[in-house]
């Protein structure tokens, strides 16, 4: 059953000072942002693990007095990062997925014991403190007790089992990590709820990182006391200056502030305790509020507004929707939220949405003020934008509760899709959602609201080209994969390691197929192949009443090396049947003979009882590593000599054709680019630019 827990004893939390809660820093608002919730207390209080999942420790940088990380080691304190097994949207809630939670500045004597054996010599090596001391150090001395009666270990359990001596460098991303414990199982799980640690009452944080593509968590950020997102201020008035200062507030949209983490529960439930229980009891409703965020959090009002793009990032990350081209000194992208509750008593506002940071909050004082509801309605209107932008706009509730049956989360796709029309002040119809009011009063409850804003294919006008810093599609299977920002950590030999990105893609192949869909991106490397592949989750339109979704995970697989084969197994009712097999077959266009690769029907006569999955929903890019006279493919190369760096690049097509080879078979071809930024200096700006590859794909029929 899965459960979550509040991350500590809540009564004996101080009430948060101000200037130490996640968001903008004060001083510094528009060039920092703290993404670590900092707290204190004034008695020893300790951690518990918020769910089940993997903890690994990390040590500590010191800090100078200005902030300044520095290349020593806090010997006082450790860093806990717990990798989550399970998710809130297993409760049953409408929640964004949740990559890391970080405990910063938890007392390392409560963990290791550094000089077991002062009068050794040489030194004895650290070791795991004692199993007495909380849940986590009995998990370590019991795992190292199981090691000892199978003679894999002897003496003492080494602090090394915890993760704090490992030896990957600052720059290495944390993924890495946890795809090697997959592969080996080095380190165990511990359960929800357990006492995992003490903090330093003086000073300690908590973080949650959410999991998305492009979220490289590395292990420096791992190892700092807390973590704040800086950006240069703005120095000058160019296009490009102010589209970089903008991008790289992106980042703060890989954190969740944990007063909205835990806000967020308000319509499920979660777990406390106090100093003084022997037990955890349950917090929901308004003893979430009033046990765990009124005072413990200065941010116990702020309800987070988080509208994102195709691609995930901010909705107008490409500047397509407000007047950056006319004034990007004064950037606006504006949206119009209808604020109350009932059916006529609302505030109307329009707010920039892009104010300081990329993402709007609001607090008690934007709410209607009359409002003592168990809810606040927040209607929220979205911009049509320039010429090209969404003429036919689409949006998509991923974490959050819809107005009309709070607080009852969206269950199905249709609940959470909304086909939008332009009204005359080119703002869109409403999107209608709901956020917990404290009943019986005027106090909103922080929580956390994701929108993701698409755009449909429009067969009445002609696909219009990247442009400016505007990134388009010509083709519903354009700029789906953005190839290095999704990497695993294969050796290179055997096996094959995939990644699931659940970044809530919206693939439209409903003017073709008479199918549209939510989809997770994956990308998955053998020792032959990059295979980037997009599979349904959600479907919102289809010709076919299948029932059964694809479902794959990220994991190390070493015993198959063909990460293809998996695409061929699928699962009917309770029995595994493949109904596909990976075939190689052969166009022969010109005179010449292409080779392509075909899921291909084992037989005509499927199961009476078979509900799906169905391959319509199942798109996928394999590139060989190399070609047949050897030489290598590197697409890197080719963005690293052409792009800006930091900045991501997609995979695109150009060119397609539908066409018969030689035989009379129907088959597609395009030409395989890549789209990124490059600079345009005669405008001081950067634009998007389409690069040819050199390398072509084919697929069976029209597509």
């Amino acid at each position: 059953m899965t459960q979550f827990y509040f991350f500590t004893e809540n009564n004996l939390l101080n009430n948060q000072v101000s200037g130490k809660e996640f968001g903008p820093v004060t001083g510094f608002i528009d060039t920092q942002y703290r993404v670590t919730s900092i707290h204190s207390s004034t008695s020893e209080i300790k951690a518990y693990s918020v769910c089940r999942g993997i903890p690994i420790i990390q040590p500590v940088y010191n800090i100078d007095a200005n902030g300044i990380v520095l290349n020593t080691i806090n010997e006082s304190i450790v860093n806990i990062i717990l990798k989550p097994n399970v998710q809130p949207a297993e409760l049953g809630s409408n929640f964004a997925k949740i990559k890391y939670f970080i405990y910063r500045g938890i007392k390392k004597t409560s963990l290791i014991d550094s000089n077991p054996n002062p009068s050794a010599n040489p030194p004895a090596p650290p070791q795991i403190a004692s199993s007495s001391n909380n849940d986590l150090t009995a998990l370590y001395w019991s795992e190292h007790q199981k090691r000892v009666s199978k003679g894999g270990a002897s003496g003492a359990a080494l602090a090394s089992a915890t993760g704090i001596e490992l030896n990957n460098t600052d720059s290495e991303i944390l993924d890495k990590l946890f795809f090697d414990i997959a592969a080996n199982g080095t380190f165990p799980e511990i359960k929800e709820g357990k006492h995992i640690g003490d903090f330093n009452k003086d000073k300690f944080g908590f973080e949650v990182v959410l999991d998305a593509m492009g979220v490289d968590f590395t292990f420096k950020t791992a190892r700092l006391p807390e973590n704040i997102i800086s950006v240069n201020p703005l120095s000058g008035i160019t296009k490009k200056e102010v589209f970089e200062h903008f991008h790289k507030k992106e980042e703060i949209l890989n954190y969740l502030d944990p007063c909205a983490f835990f806000g967020s529960f308000y319509v499920v439930k979660l777990y406390g305790r106090n100093s003084a229980g022997t037990a955890f009891e349950v917090k929901d409703k308004l003893k979430i509020y009033d046990d765990l965020l009124k005072d413990k959090f200065i941010n116990k009002d702020k309800i987070y507004i988080d509208i994102r793009n195709q691609q995930n990032h901010s909705f107008d990350y490409f500047k397509n929707y407000g007047d950056f081209e006319a004034d990007p000194t004064h950037y606006n992208a504006s949206i119009k939220l209808d604020l109350g509750f009932g059916t006529d008593e609302y505030n109307t506002v329009t707010k920039n949405y892009y104010e300081k940071w990329p993402i709007l909050i609001l607090v008690t004082s934007d709410f209607y003020s009359d409002n003592i509801e168990k809810k606040n309605t927040i209607k929220i209107h979205l911009p049509k934008g320039d010429l090209f932008s969404n003429e036919i706009p689409y949006g998509y509730v991923s974490h959050g509760n819809l107005d009309n049956n709070y607080p009852n989360s969206p269950v199905t796709p249709i609940e959470k899709f909304f086909k939008l029309t332009m009204e005359a002040d080119n703002f869109s119809s409403p999107i209608s959602l709901a956020s917990p009011n404290y009943e019986g009063s005027t106090q909103p409850i922080s929580s956390y609201i994701r929108l993701k804003y698409f755009k449909q294919f429009d067969s009445n006008q002609l696909p219009q080209e990247s442009s400016l810093t505007v990134l388009r599609a010509v083709d519903p299977l354009d700029n789906i994969f953005s190839p290095f920002s999704m990497k695993t950590s294969f050796s290179g030999t055997g096996g094959y390691n995939s990644i699931i990105y659940e970044n809530e893609y919206f693939i439209d192949l409903s003017k073709r197929f008479g199918l549209s869909f939510i989809a997770n991106l994956a990308f998955a490397e053998d020792a032959d192949n990059f295979i980037y592949f997009a599979y349904a989750t959600e479907i919102l339109s289809s010709r076919k009443q299948l029932k059964k979704r694809f479902s794959f995970t990220s994991k190390y697989e070493g015993t198959k090396n063909n990460f293809l084969d998996e695409l061929t197994q699928i699962k009917n009712q309770k029995e595994d049947i493949s109904t596909r097999k990976l075939r190689k077959s052969e166009f022969v266009i010109g005179g010449a003979n292409i080779k392509y690769l075909e899921f291909k029907a084992k037989t005509d006569q499927l199961p009476e009882n078979f509900q799906g999955p169905d391959y319509d929903e199942l798109i996928v890019i394999t590139i060989s590593k190399k070609s047949e006279s050897g030489e290598d493919f590197n697409l890197l190369q080719i963005a690293q000599n052409t792009f800006l760096s930091g900045y991501r690049t997609y995979l695109g097509i150009a060119n397609k054709i539908v066409a018969a080879d030689d035989k009379n078979h129907i088959y597609t071809s395009a030409d395989l680019v890549l789209r990124g930024f490059v600079d345009d200096t005669p405008n001081g700006s950067i634009k998007i630019q389409t690069v040819l590859t050199n390398l072509k794909i084919y697929s069976y029929g029209s597509v």
